[in-house]
């Protein structure tokens, strides 16, 4: 019987949105089960919403608008997530956990840049 412990994907992402005067920002921040929990009861209640499976793209997307929404973000807050994806989020990249230095998982506060 194996006793590990089973790993949860949370995906650290670098998200670029474009803010409401026009800049483009890059921002890192950590999703986790807070984000996926939302991502489940939206799908719930909303019709045609693919699955993780069927939509990888979609469901990071998600995650990331959920993340900086926690974040403080106020492109983010003051849009529901479909607004933010069309009219906000130029681009979504999972950090992989070799690009974390240690390998695995990097919890931290929000990483924001203007470019």
């Amino acid at each position: 019987m194996s006793t590990s412990t089973p790993r949860i994907f949370a995906p650290r992402v670098i998200a670029v949105f474009e803010t409401d005067s026009g800049d483009l920002t890059e921002a890192t921040v950590q999703t986790d089960q807070r984000d996926q929990f939302a991502f489940s009861m939206v799908r719930r209640v909303t019709p045609n919403i693919p699955s993780v499976q069927d939509d990888p793209q979609l469901w990071t997307a998600f995650l990331t608008w959920h993340a900086l929404k926690r974040s403080g973000v106020p492109e983010a807050q003051a849009t529901k997530w479909d607004d933010f994806l069309q009219s906000h989020l130029v681009s979504v990249n999972v950090v992989n956990a070799d690009e974390m230095g240690d390998g695995g998982p990097n919890v931290g506060p929000l990483e924001q840049t203007t470019a």
